[in-house]
Formats: C-alpha cells, sequence, structure tokens
C-alpha cells in the first residue's frame, strides 16, 4: 500500500473558486474539492459525483463505496493544527494524505500574513 501512497503525495490544485485534490485509489480516480468563496463541499469518484453537500464546518468525514465494493473513508478540510488537511484512508491504512503544515509554502504564508499585519497594526498606532 505504500507504493500507493507515494504515487499519490501531491498537494492542492488551486483555484479561485475551488481547492482541489485528485488521487487514484485501486485503479478509481478520486476527486475532493472544496469551494474557496461558498459552502460546498464535493466529492467525484470516476467523474461520478458522489458527494455533493453545504456546509460551513469546514470539515468532512465521510464514507464511500468505491465500484470496486470497498469504502474508502476521507478526512478532509481545516484545522489550526493541521491547516488544511485531507486523509483518505481503507482498511489497510493510508492511501492518500496532505498535511499543509508540513509545507513549506503554509508557513510562508502564515509568515506573511504575520507581516503585514505587523505592519498595519504599526501604522494605525503611530
Amino acid at each position: 500500500m505504500m507504493s500507493n501512497k507515494k504515487e499519490n503525495d501531491n498537494g492542492p490544485k488551486q483555484s479561485l473558486g475551488w481547492v482541489t485534490f485528485a488521487f487514484n485509489y485501486k485503479g478509481n480516480q478520486v476527486v475532493v474539492r472544496n469551494a474557496n468563496w461558498k459552502a460546498v463541499e464535493q466529492v467525484f469518484i470516476n467523474d461520478e459525483l458522489v458527494h455533493d453537500k453545504t456546509s460551513w464546518s469546514m470539515q468532512m468525514n465521510e464514507t464511500f463505496q468505491i465500484p470496486t465494493g470497498e469504502s474508502l473513508k476521507i478526512a478532509f478540510g481545516f484545522s489550526f493544527i493541521n491547516g488544511l488537511f485531507i486523509t483518505a484512508s481503507d482498511s489497510e491504512g493510508i492511501v492518500y494524505q496532505y498535511l499543509s503544515n508540513r509545507d513549506f509554502k503554509y508557513w510562508l504564508m502564515i509568515g506573511v500574513c504575520v507581516l503585514v499585519g505587523a505592519f498595519i497594526g504599526y501604522n494605525l498606532v503611530a
């Protein structure tokens, strides 16, 4: 299973409207995406929409049936500890995982936000 996870070690594709994760699971294409400006989460398996939900919770934890009959559990969302995260697992373990807090770009973005906030705060006080 680890070889399958290594094939899937890629981060999200980001656009103005969506954050999208795409990975393969035992010959099936799985796409998980979340809207940036509205509360919509979607999951596609082999281009078929299997989950379309409006939710402001910023986290999803659902189990989906793959066409081969297996269950795939997907946890996706944003937390202050992990940042943007997704974990997909089956009965054998994790098949895909991304945690933005392990990504240099995440920390760079946090640093830029802190610097901009400090600059604005300093100018407001002065």
